[in-house]
């Protein structure tokens, strides 16, 4: 793992899918709005895993373990919107991928995962939002 390979990939797949640094401005202007939010996006999360055996499958070390595991996505979740989106925020990104290929989570759980949390911050972000109505879908697509 190269961290200068990681990082120019991960900027590769932002130009991918369109987004600029007008994106993480506004990902970043939302972190103070949606905080409030994130821990009961965290529990929804860890609630919905325990529904499902093929995912808790990989969660050997019981409620400890998913007590762990909340703090680490609660601090996921805070870096996404807070940023900044450097080399080192990249390869912690990059770790924790890495990390559920190592434990053989089955890659489908890992991207209706990434789909919940998404439906979960535009929930949050729809209830919350105090800003300018038009902004609100850059907001959204920005996230």
């Amino acid at each position: 793992m190269d961290p200068a390979k990681l990082f120019h990939r991960y900027q590769e797949l932002q130009q991918y899918v369109g987004w600029t640094a007008e994106d993480a401005k506004r990902g970043q202007a939302i972190a103070r709005l949606m905080e409030p939010r994130l821990p009961a996006l965290v529990d929804d999360f860890y609630a919905e895993i325990e529904r499902h055996p093929g995912a808790m499958k990989v969660i050997t070390g019981g409620q400890q373990q998913i007590a762990r595991l909340k703090v680490t996505l609660l601090k996921w979740l805070q870096e996404l919107l807070a940023g900044p989106y450097e080399s080192d925020y990249a390869t912690r990104r990059w770790k924790v991928g890495w990390r559920h290929v190592e434990i053989g989570l089955d890659q489908v759980y890992t991207n209706v995962a990434l789909s919940r949390v998404r439906k979960g911050l535009l929930t949050a972000l729809q209830e919350s939002w105090t800003g300018e109505p038009g902004e609100l879908l850059a907001t959204r697509v920005s996230l």
